[in-house]
C-alpha cells in the first residue's frame, strides 16, 4: 500500500494540523509517495517548478516519517516525457498515473505506472475478477488508486472496507 500525505503551504511553513506526531505510527509498514506540495498540474509547469514541487514534498515527508520516499503519484494525472526523464535524478523510482486500465498487469514503464482502477470505478467488479484468476504461473497485480479524503466526501469507508475484507486472508495475495 502506498499512501500520499498531503501538505499545504502557507508562508513556506508546512501545516498538517495536530496529526504530525501520529504520522510515523499510522503509516508504519506502508510506503509513502510524493504528490506535490501544492498539487500542481505538472505538465503545465516549468521544469524548475516541477523539481521544487517534488523535492520539497519528498524532503518534508522524509523528515516527517524518517523513511526514504522514492515514489510519486502524478497530481491530476499530469506528466510528460520530460518529467518522467527528470524523476530518477530526484530519487524517484516509480510514478503512478491516473489512467485506469482495467488490467492486472505489471507496468512496462515504472515512471508511467497505470493502475487497474480508481476505487470508485467498478471496484467490486475488478475485485471479483481478480479473485477469479486461477493461473498461479502468472503474477497478477490489482492496483487501485484514490484519495482517502474521497471516502469521507463520498461517505463510503464501509464500501472500501468490504472490498478489503473480500481480498484479505488469501495465501496468494499480498
Amino acid at each position: 500500500n502506498t499512501f500520499r500525505v498531503r501538505f499545504q503551504t502557507e508562508n513556506s511553513v508546512l501545516h498538517i494540523g495536530n496529526k504530525q506526531n501520529r504520522i510515523p505510527a499510522l503509516y508504519k509498514g506502508h510506503e509513502i509517495a510524493t504528490h506535490g506540495v501544492k498539487h500542481l498540474t505538472l505538465a503545465r509547469c516549468p521544469m524548475t517548478d516541477v523539481v521544487k514541487e517534488i523535492l520539497e514534498d519528498r524532503q518534508a515527508l522524509e523528515e516527517l516519517t524518517g523513511e526514504i520516499v522514492c515514489g510519486h503519484a502524478y497530481p491530476n494525472g499530469s506528466y510528460s516525457p520530460e518529467i518522467k526523464t527528470l524523476l530518477p535524478s530526484l530519487g524517484i523510482h516509480y510514478a503512478r498515473t491516473a489512467t485506469d486500465t482495467g488490467l492486472y498487469t505489471h507496468p512496462q514503464d515504472f515512471y508511467e505506472w497505470n493502475p487497474t482502477c480508481h476505487y470508485n470505478n467498478r471496484l467490486m467488479y475488478h475485485a471479483k475478477e481478480f479473485l477469479s484468476f486461477d493461473l498461479p504461473q502468472f503474477q497478477y497485480l490489482f492496483y487501485v488508486w484514490g484519495h482517502s479524503y474521497e471516502f469521507d466526501v463520498d461517505d463510503n469507508w464501509e464500501y472500501m472496507e468490504s472490498i478489503l475484507k473480500k481480498l484479505a486472508f488469501h495465501d496468494d495475495i499480498f
